[in-house]
């Protein structure tokens, strides 16, 4: 059909009219081409807006397929999500690679050593400190984030407004100010991208962050307001990551489950960004919400089975409601002003795609490696992974390990927790690294660099020889709990059997 056809060639036709932009103000840039320029710019953010629209209905749709596929037509579905991947891989190589590689290569090689000092000293300040303890947290040890936290706010802030009153004043803006936002929005070592994510992460997980008067007012401040800014959906963390990711231990279900996938395989690694994709958007999280049971063997009593319904309840509507806001709310708010599609895409819509990119690899990386013991049980220690003494680590973030089986550690006590547990790694030759961080743990996998990666591997047990070391990373990195096509018939028939108890259920309530 006509519709199909335009959502074949949609994604193309974009990328080739962004690449005549970026010609056309790199190139071009004179009064003559100012009126073709920014024409050129709204058609490219017109013709993603609708590749997105469509992607939205596409991933809807199979995500609650009651139709059991066929072969063939299971492959023309991994087909158009490989697509997806690429086309996002695409855009990041043309708007995101190089402010993170070149920025992350001057941070370690030139800014962190002279720096580091000063960041030191103003964040072991007792003063600023005590202020911090006084007036914004409810503890002393969550002053650690402070001065991390008002760096990222300020510079996204400021930033944020340099190009949104650049547009209203000017009712364009060229190209090279979009380059120095990307630039700015990752900051020197991603450090105010991968700020922005953590403490929206950290948010989620500890609802008694700040005092009342901050958290009643303003609640997550980087999940639900700064958030925006970075493609993050308001709510995201607080109902998907707690009330899904944690709940199911990354296990199938998960709106981030990859044990489907080979982690060392770039084709798989595009069909898992369209996956990543989904959840970022916010409808694989709402869906799920809506269609699947939580339920684990914790949860058998009646009353707990009860008290988890209600929570997924509100999980949902506190997901729409995310959605409401980031898809609706604030774009109909920043086009009042700019009137501008172009200012959407490429401020608005471009950092979700770059985010989706990083916590995509990012968690290829976090849950990389699978081994099962005799039960056929995953392995705690291998599923997930900790990186030790790393130039790159956000409060703990790379110990993601215990982030998932001793959450409640916080990251000043993580050294003495990691040292009681070297026996289980020695015994079970835990998912341990040392001096890397976690881009590069992901790059490694992806790249089949099992040499490199045995360089960084910490053997607790110091009786394996390197290529031991690579034979067993490369077989966890590629150790799957089922097929890609098997998951999704799990998950078609896990929808199909809570709608008929879901049904029942109302008819036994009627009669």
């Amino acid at each position: 059909s006509r519709e199909r056809a335009m959502w074949h060639h949609a994604g193309p036709i974009a990328l080739l009219l962004a690449g005549t932009h970026l010609f056309v103000h790199l190139a071009l840039d004179t009064t003559l081409f100012s009126i073709s320029s920014r024409f050129t710019a709204e058609l490219v953010a017109a013709c993603y807006l609708y590749w997105f629209a469509r992607f939205v209905h596409f991933s809807a749709q199979t995500y609650q397929d009651k139709v059991k596929r066929e072969n063939d037509e299971y492959t023309v579905w991994t087909l158009m999500k490989s697509i997806t991947g690429v086309l996002l891989t695409i855009n990041f190589v043309i708007f995101w690679m190089l402010p993170i590689a070149l920025q992350g290569a001057v941070w370690k090689y030139a800014l962190y050593r002279p720096f580091r000092p000063i960041y030191t000293w103003l964040d072991n300040h007792p003063g600023i400190r005590a202020w911090a303890v006084k007036n914004i947290y409810r503890r002393e040890p969550y002053s650690d984030y402070f001065i991390q936290q008002i760096m990222v706010a300020v510079s996204a802030i400021v930033c944020f407004a340099i190009v949104f009153t650049y547009q209203i004043t000017y009712g364009t803006m060229p190209f090279w100010l979009i380059i120095a936002y990307y630039y700015a929005w990752v900051g020197f070592g991603g450090r105010v991208m991968g700020g922005a994510y953590t403490f929206a992460h950290r948010e989620a997980h500890n609802g008694f962050l700040y005092q009342d008067h901050i958290r009643n007012r303003f609640g997550n401040i980087f999940e639900n307001w700064l958030g925006n800014l970075f493609g993050n959906v308001p709510y995201n963390f607080t109902t998907s990551h707690i009330g899904v990711h944690h709940k199911l231990q990354a296990g199938a279900g998960d709106t981030f489950y990859q044990w489907d996938f080979d982690r060392s395989s770039w084709g798989d690694f595009m069909i898992f960004l369209q996956r990543i994709l989904s959840h970022m958007s916010g409808w694989s999280c709402l869906l799920f919400f809506r269609d699947f049971e939580v339920r684990g063997k914790k949860y058998e009593k009646r009353r707990e089975n009860k008290v988890l319904t209600l929570q997924k309840n509100m999980y949902y509507k506190m997901m729409l409601k995310g959605m409401i806001i980031y898809w609706f709310i604030f774009p109909s708010f920043l086009y009042m002003f700019t009137q501008s599609l172009s200012f959407l895409y490429y401020i608005w819509l471009q950092p979700l795609f770059c985010m989706t990119y990083f916590i995509a690899f990012m968690n290829f990386a976090y849950h990389g490696f699978v081994e099962f013991d005799e039960k056929g049980q995953h392995i705690w220690c291998v599923n997930s992974t900790m990186i030790i003494e790393g130039d790159d680590d956000y409060f703990g973030e790379d110990d993601h390990m215990n982030h998932h089986y001793a959450t409640n550690v916080y990251h000043r006590d993580l050294p003495k927790y990691q040292a009681s547990q070297i026996e289980d790694f020695k015994k079970y030759k835990g998912s341990v690294f040392r001096r890397l961080s976690i881009v590069e743990l992901a790059l490694f996998i992806l790249m089949k660099d099992w040499s490199t990666l045995a360089d960084h591997y910490v053997d607790y047990s110091g009786t394996m020889k390197k290529e031991e070391i690579m034979k067993m990373l490369e077989v966890r990195a590629k150790c799957k709990d089922m097929t890609n096509q098997e998951y999704i018939k799990w998950q078609q028939q896990k929808v199909e059997a809570f709608k008929v108890k879901k049904a029942a259920k109302a008819l036994a309530s009627k009669q």
